[in-house]
């Protein structure tokens, strides 16, 4: 088991590595825009959960324009990855789709900010319509579920070890047990990472996949939202309660943040970057 947590550990290092030379930085707005002396001096290094990239990407571009502090997002790190680079001090920053580890808190990691974003289940049907709550866990169960128009639904999954399985134990009701079923079926595709599932859902006929309003949104993805007890998911469902599925994710890093980190997270709690985060899909938690 040792053997196998040095080399994960190892194998993430050199993907880092390897993102690091390859990536360019996020988009950012011409020199020209930014007021006199804040050219960019700084990059700030963020990675983590996939779900999170575009968001990033997106939010990063107001942060570097207000503060000319120039921002890198580490695609393809997932969670563990980016916590493991930030403990490294490769990255200053990380958002999570869990919370640290006693492990990685014992490695001077801590959370500054959660925010929170729609849970969805979405499909390349250009009409899934809607299913009742208490009925997805059987839809995954069924070796041959049907969309309510009568077309085959076919369910994408995410490896055994993703946050995204307990999201969905939590939100629906018998939903572990009918995933442990729909993966018993062999025909049944795996969606390693955030992108890899958004991928398989657009290009499957009927398929049906749990995700991230955020992620979709970002990355402008043809798949339509399953409505969920006929209520479709959006910011102001979700924050109103009646559309009450969603999923956390945790913005970690070293407890002595860097400057250019702290000038983050002061950005991320101002009017202008809780504006940012919401056009992103990225809004406080319910209570």
């Amino acid at each position: 088991m040792a053997f196998f947590g040095r080399a994960s550990r190892f194998l993430g290092g050199v993907a880092l590595i390897l993102a690091l030379a390859r990536s360019a930085p996020a988009e950012t707005l011409p020199a020209e825009t930014l007021p006199a002396g804040t050219l960019p001096t700084e990059t700030l290094h963020i990675g983590g959960t996939g779900a999170a990239t575009a968001p990033l990407q997106q939010i990063a571009v107001r942060f570097t324009a207000e503060s000319g502090i120039a921002v890198e997002v580490i695609p393809g790190l997932g969670t563990s990855g980016g916590l493991n680079a930030a403990a490294d001090g490769v990255l200053q920053l990380v958002v999570s789709a869990r919370v640290p580890s006693a492990i990685e808190t014992a490695r001077e990691l801590t959370t500054f900010l959660t925010t929170c974003t729609p849970y969805v289940l979405a499909s390349s049907h250009p009409s899934p319509g809607s299913l009742a709550s208490k009925t997805i866990a059987a839809i995954y169960a069924q070796g041959a579920p049907v969309w309510p128009d009568g077309t085959p639904i076919r369910i994408v999954l995410r490896p055994k070890a993703e946050t995204d399985n307990a999201v969905m134990a939590a939100l629906f009701p018998g939903i572990d047990q009918a995933l442990a079923q729909a993966r018993s079926r062999d025909v049944v595709p795996i969606g390693t990472t955030d992108q890899d599932n958004a991928d398989l859902a657009e290009h499957i006929p009927g398929s049906l996949i749990g995700s991230t309003y955020a992620q979709l949104l970002t990355e402008h993805r043809a798949l339509p939202f399953v409505a969920i007890d006929g209520e479709l998911p959006d910011l102001d469902a979700y924050e109103a309660g009646r559309y009450p599925f969603g999923k956390r994710l945790y913005i970690i890093g070293p407890r002595h943040p860097k400057p250019e980190a702290s000038r983050f997270l002061d950005f991320l709690g101002s009017p202008r970057g809780i504006t940012a985060m919401r056009e992103t899909g990225l809004v406080a938690c319910p209570p």
